[in-house]
C-alpha cells in the first residue's frame, strides 16, 4: 500500500473524497454495507493482496510519471463507476419511473406525455422506464459513470489551471 502513497496528484483525488456529495454517497446504507462486509475485509487482509500492493512492480507503476498523470482521472473514473449505478435508480425513481411503470402526475408522466402516446423504443423515457423498473443501468451506465467521473476530474482540474 506504500507505493500508492507515492502518487502525487493525491490532493485531486482527496478534493473529490471530500465533496459533499462523495460523504453523502459514502454514509449511504448500501455502500457501507459493502464497505464493511466480510468478503471485503478478507480480500483487503489477504496476505496475497498485501504482497501485490507492496511489490516492485507496483512501486514501479506508482513511480511511472504517466501514471502519476493519470491517478485522479481513474480515481474520479472509479468513483463514477461506483456512485452513478447507486445514486441513478433512486434519482429515476425520485422522478417517477418505478417497478410497475410510471407514476401519473410526475416528472415521469410529463416527459412520458412528451412522445404523444408512443414512446420510441430507446428514447430517454424508454431508457428511464427500463432503469426505474431494474433499478440498474447495466453495464452502459457504469460506463457512463466512469467518463462522468473522469470528466468531473478533467473539467475541475481546467477550472483550477484557469484561476
Amino acid at each position: 500500500m506504500e507505493a500508492f502513497k507515492k502518487l502525487p496528484n493525491m490532493d485531486a483525488i482527496k478534493q473529490i473524497a471530500n465533496m459533499e456529495a462523495v460523504k453523502q454517497i459514502a454514509k449511504m446504507d448500501p455502500i457501507k454495507q459493502i464497505a464493511n462486509s466480510e468478503p471485503i475485509k478478507q480480500i483487503a487482509n489477504m496476505e496475497v493482496v498485501k504482497q501485490i500492493a507492496n511489490s516492485e512492480p507496483i512501486k514501479q507503476i506508482a513511480d511511472n510519471e504517466t501514471v502519476q498523470k493519470l491517478a485522479p482521472y481513474v480515481a474520479g473514473a472509479a468513483v463514477g463507476a461506483i456512485v452513478l449505478p447507486i445514486v441513478a435508480p433512486a434519482v429515476v425513481n425520485a422522478i417517477g419511473f418505478g417497478k410497475v411503470g410510471i407514476a401519473s402526475k410526475t416528472c415521469g408522466a410529463a416527459i412520458m406525455s412528451s412522445y404523444g402516446g408512443s414512446v420510441p423504443v430507446g428514447s430517454t423515457c424508454a431508457v428511464l422506464q427500463s432503469i426505474g423498473a431494474t433499478s440498474s443501468v447495466g453495464a452502459a451506465g457504469v460506463a457512463a459513470g466512469a467518463a462522468l467521473g473522469a470528466g468531473a476530474v478533467a473539467v475541475h482540474r481546467w477550472t483550477v489551471s484557469k484561476l
